[in-house]
């Protein structure tokens, strides 16, 4: 999920470029949470954080593959491809090519975000309720359901930002947890990978997801690694 670095510095508007060397230094001394951090216009979404948890649901097939083999570790399998493929929504196709990334509105505190996905080739309807649960810090609270194909998904998120070098890193805090209710309350913890914001010094900002991501299911022991090629794309197991 990486972008070649560009320089987007001479197409900011005259009148914002004060306020985008003003961020830039104060990035130098920022550390906390995203949501103390003033960006320039240029660099906001017309969109809220809060919104961005649909982005798990996009493929609503997938989410309710999982439950399909009677093989608890074809179940595991299917989980991972549901979950690598909402990673790649989240954080590459949200953002539509030639654009670059940008900051959300932080959500007030209670506010809440509904939507549902209609079936899908027999995948039944996928609903999804956000809300966020704390201002300081900000934490988003959300549920997935799905009745036909008995799943659940109950999580929370954060993130504790820190810069360096030139890059903004967020570590996200928080975990999921999915239930299998038609598998015997089959279930599967998992937490999430940290962000790297970079391009930020060249007004051209893209993310990158880093660090490691654990999965933990109540049926499958077995210990396995995935990993994912920057070239090609292509998820292993090891």
């Amino acid at each position: 999920m990486s972008n070649q670095e560009v320089n987007n510095v001479d197409k900011i508007p005259t009148e914002q470029k004060g306020a985008f060397h003003s961020f830039l230094k104060s990035l130098a001394s920022f550390s906390g949470d995203l949501s103390s951090l003033t960006c320039p216009a240029f660099l906001l979404a017309p969109v809220s954080l809060i919104e961005y948890s649909e982005y798990w649901t996009q493929q609503p097939d997938l989410f309710t593959d999982i439950t399909t083999s009677d093989d608890e570790v074809e179940r595991m399998t299917a989980f991972v491809k549901w979950f690598i493929s909402s990673l790649n929504a989240s954080y590459a196709r949200r953002v539509p090519k030639g654009e670059w990334e940008k900051k959300p509105y932080n959500p007030i505190l209670g506010e809440q975000y509904k939507m549902y996905w209609e079936d899908l080739n027999g995948s039944g309807e996928t609903r999804v309720l956000c809300e966020q649960v704390s201002h300081h810090p900000p934490i988003t609270g959300f549920c997935i359901k799905n009745d036909q194909h008995g799943l659940v998904l109950n999580g929370h998120t954060g993130q504790k930002t820190r810069f360096s070098s030139t890059s903004l890193i967020c570590d996200q805090v928080g975990q999921c947890v999915l239930q299998l209710k038609n598998r015997g309350d089959e279930a599967y913890m998992f937490s999430y990978p940290s962000v790297t914001v970079n391009g930020i010094w060249y007004a051209a900002p893209y993310v990158e997801l880093t660090g490691t991501s654990y999965v933990q299911s109540t049926t499958v022991t077995r210990k396995n690694m995935f990993t994912r090629s920057k070239d090609s794309g292509v998820v292993s197991r090891h």
